[in-house]
């Protein structure tokens, strides 16, 4: 599977921690009809319900199941973006119980040592798609959001844990108003949104292809009203597919509204009117990433696996979003996934076509110093004596380098360990350059 997506140039895949092995019926695990978010006879049902979550099952799947995909993903290029077991029910409140639950899951998951190691590649999105957010006391509140999750990202932030986290919105991620006056703070703090045709004003079937341009402005416009958050942090799709109509039966979606069927994605769209436009919002902000709704969506998971070619989903149907995504991935590859391509580096003067810059060719670092270790270059920079800050970046091919954390953590500060035994006299007089040394298992 995770060849066929790095085939297809995809680098993000999200892992639902499925309540499939984290619930227990013999386990209750909290009494809903007990609690003031619902009335009885009103319950979550499905994955919303929470009742017989088992931390015990979440701690040994996390182990033996979803750690080695995320290994197993990351080994193929990819960057992983965890959400928790379920879904959020219909109303969920601060201090209540659901609040409690994300923060015992979120509590076992980012103390775990592997998933710290790897925070550079793999990111937590904290909920999914909570409806109706209120305070403590039921109420609507524009601080309810930020009161809700402020304590999930504090606490695993206190656990160690330095990625990304990703933060929804309301309205099944659609909505992120609130966040402007009572922004999630922290470092590292990302925004996670969903987007189907018919949300942010802009419906397929109200547009066509000679109404694209105007379209994607209004719909620049209206993610901008609904996730004005687009200014000051990443933003990251999770959610989003479409393909066309497709003859024969339809169904009623969750909002009670009929839907003609389709060709197998959750919404019905083309490609050349709602995709078009849509990508178009992407483009403009241009800190916008996106993962398609599933893995089907984007390549066709049966041919796969009987005769490992990989293809896009619905069998490449130009309108749909597995050829779409193709298309655009291998587009976007040339410049944000570009290889060891010396030939083609672009010189100094030409900073602004968008080419790919070697900061270690072009010293955008200054005083550099690259080792390898296994098959990852380090190099650590900075820009005065005695160490007063380091910046250190990883890369696996010289060319595409990202922050690296970790051997940071590794970083030892004894005398010993700066000497290497052999450098006494440079460290006494300090140093203008950075040095950078791997020896039995850490970095110096």
């Amino acid at each position: 599977l995770f060849v066929g997506l790095q085939k297809a140039n995809c680098d993000v895949f999200r892992l639902h921690l499925d309540p499939a092995w984290t619930n227990d019926n013999s386990v209750t695990y909290v009494n809903l009809s007990e609690q003031p978010e619902h009335k009885t006879g009103d319950l979550p049902t499905g994955e919303a319900d929470v009742s017989h979550f088992n931390s015990k099952r979440l701690a040994t799947f996390l182990k033996s199941i979803y750690i080695p995909l995320m290994i197993d993903a990351l080994n193929h290029g990819m960057y992983v973006v965890v959400r928790p077991p379920g879904v959020c029910p219909g109303e969920i409140r601060v201090d209540g119980y659901y609040q409690k639950y994300l923060l015992e899951v979120w509590d076992m998951v980012s103390k775990d040592e592997t998933i710290q190691a790897y925070a550079g590649q793999i990111s937590l999105e904290v909920a999914n798609e909570p409806v109706s957010v209120k305070n403590a006391s039921g109420q609507n509140d524009a601080k309810a959001l930020h009161d809700f999750f402020q304590p999930v990202a504090d606490k695993i932030r206190e656990n160690g844990f330095t990625g990304i986290i990703w933060i929804p919105g309301a309205g099944w991620q659609s909505g992120y108003a609130d966040y402007k006056t009572y922004p999630i703070t922290g470092y590292n703090i990302g925004y996670a949104v969903h987007d189907y045709d018919g949300w942010y004003g802009c419906a397929d079937s109200n547009n066509s292809a000679s109404t694209v341009a105007t379209a994607t402005r209004n719909k620049i416009n209206q993610f901008h009203n609904q996730v004005p958050v687009v200014d000051t942090n990443p933003i990251i799709i999770t959610e989003i597919d479409w393909s066309p109509k497709k003859p024969g039966s339809g169904h009623y979606n969750e909002h009670g509204d009929w839907v003609e069927s389709n060709y197998g994605t959750w919404a019905t769209g083309r490609t050349s009117v709602w995709g078009t436009i849509t990508k178009g919002v992407h483009d403009h902000y241009g800190n916008i990433s996106m993962t398609l709704s599933g893995t089907h969506c984007l390549i066709d998971i049966d041919k796969l696996l009987q005769t490992g070619e990989v293809v896009p989903s619905f069998d490449g149907l130009e309108e749909a979003c597995g050829k779409a995504c193709f298309d655009w991935y291998a587009e976007y590859a040339k410049v944000d996934n570009p290889v060891a391509d010396y030939v083609n580096e672009a010189p100094i003067s030409d900073l602004s076509n968008g080419k790919y810059q070697n900061p270690v060719v072009r010293a955008d670092f200054p005083d550099p110093d690259v080792i390898r270790v296994d098959n990852t270059y380090y190099m650590v920079s900075t820009t005065m004596s005695l160490f007063p800050g380091a910046t250190l970046l990883k890369s696996k091919d010289m060319v595409n380098w990202e922050y690296c954390a970790q051997p940071l953590q590794q970083l030892s500060t004894s005398d010993e360990a700066y000497q290497l035994k052999n450098n006494k006299d440079a460290y006494a007089s300090g140093m203008w350059a950075p040095s950078m040394k791997y020896y039995d298992g850490k970095f110096y």
